[in-house]
């Protein structure tokens, strides 16, 4: 609980830094997390990659039988959807609810992506806030 409180602490600040431009931050941010996931997930059929999906106030459990080798159409339509989302303090979600997809994050099911891909892109996600908070503020 701890990691998650310093995270929205982290968040608020970088927000606040942004000057007021905080929808823009929130989204760009979202959006950056979204396609690392993507681009970190490992890909045999591409299904995995297809299933990444967003939601707004409430995760987006939907599954496909999608594919997408290269992640460009997941990520595309994921920008769409939180480009639509007018930010009012609901969490934006990004969720795979394919039934191994709790394998591959915490089991290292998968050769390409052994620590997973969620807990990968979270660790990096300070430094990434910062270049985006900086980003937003420029414009």
């Amino acid at each position: 609980m701890a990691t998650n409180d310093r995270f929205r602490a982290n968040m608020a600040k970088r927000i606040a830094k942004a000057k007021g431009k905080h929808q823009l931050f929130y989204k760009k941010l979202v959006l950056e997390i979204s396609s690392r996931v993507v681009m970190k997930s490992p890909v045999d059929t591409g299904r995995f990659r297809a299933n990444w999906f967003v939601g707004y106030g409430s995760p987006n459990l939907k599954t496909d039988k999608l594919t997408d080798k290269s992640g460009a159409s997941t990520i595309a339509a994921n920008q769409a959807a939180i480009m639509a989302i007018k930010v009012d303090g609901r969490t934006i979600f990004v969720t795979n609810s394919l039934p191994y997809a709790r394998r591959l994050e915490y089991e290292g099911w998968s050769q390409q992506a052994p620590a997973g891909m969620v807990r990968v892109t979270l660790a990096e996600l300070s430094g990434v806030a910062r270049q985006i908070a900086n980003e937003v503020k420029r414009t």
